[in-house]
């Protein structure tokens, strides 16, 4: 893997390739998701080029829409009549905790006593929760971690509760490092899917991506 720049990163397949295919995707999906998948085709398509690029959502649709990529990986519903898009699936959220610190919450009411592990002020994580539940929740104090990846860094070390990504938590969960905690909770999931230009001549190149995506999310 060869990394250009701070955003971006391609996965060479072949020397001469006879097709290639660059995809956005935001860091969490490039990582836990995209590449791995990426990674996978190299080895069944050794004739095929893809590369990710890593950015923002906003920033993904924007190089789309500018033809600098020629598919992007986003939870975007809508999208233009020049795209078509594959339904990748959905990634359910939890909210987790440390062993120990998940044994003394037993109901919504004893947040009230730990700290809950937010990405920024705009509060992504809590806004998963239904607006009644969100309204009543209370807590200790809030900690901003900024990034997922770091938000169970610190959840790992047993400093407060968080919301993650099932995929992102699978083997911690299995491994016994985090406990999914208060289940009865309603957190929306995020609807992913790979959105590409029409009449590219990539759709055969597409559905094999899009199938090697849902094949991991399916293990």
């Amino acid at each position: 893997i060869s990394v250009t720049g701070v955003q971006t990163c391609a996965l060479p397949i072949s020397e001469t390739p006879r097709q290639s295919l660059t995809v956005g995707a935001s860091p969490l999906v490039a990582s836990t998701w995209a590449w791995p998948a990426m990674l996978a085709l190299k080895a069944s398509h050794p004739d095929e080029a893809f590369h990710c690029y890593v950015g923002e959502c906003e920033g993904c649709k924007a190089l789309l829409e500018a033809n600098s990529i020629d598919a992007c990986i986003t939870s975007c519903q809508e999208i233009d009549q020049a795209y078509d898009a594959v339904e990748l699936g959905d990634d359910e959220y939890l909210m987790v905790a440390a062993p120990a610190l998940a044994a003394e919450i037993k109901n919504v009411a004893d947040l009230a006593s730990v700290s809950l592990i937010e990405l920024d002020r705009s509060y992504p994580l809590l806004a998963r929760l239904p607006t009644d539940v969100r309204a009543a929740l209370r807590c200790r104090e809030v900690w901003f971690a900024g990034a997922v990846t770091q938000a169970l860094a610190a959840a790992h070390q047993g400093f407060g509760v968080t919301i993650a990504p099932s995929s992102l938590v699978a083997s911690s969960l299995a491994s016994q490092k985090l406990v999914a905690i208060l289940p009865e909770l309603e957190l929306a999931p995020e609807h992913y899917r790979l959105v590409y230009r029409k009449n590219r001549g990539l759709e055969a190149f597409v559905q094999r991506l899009a199938a090697e995506l849902k094949a991991r999310r399916a293990r």
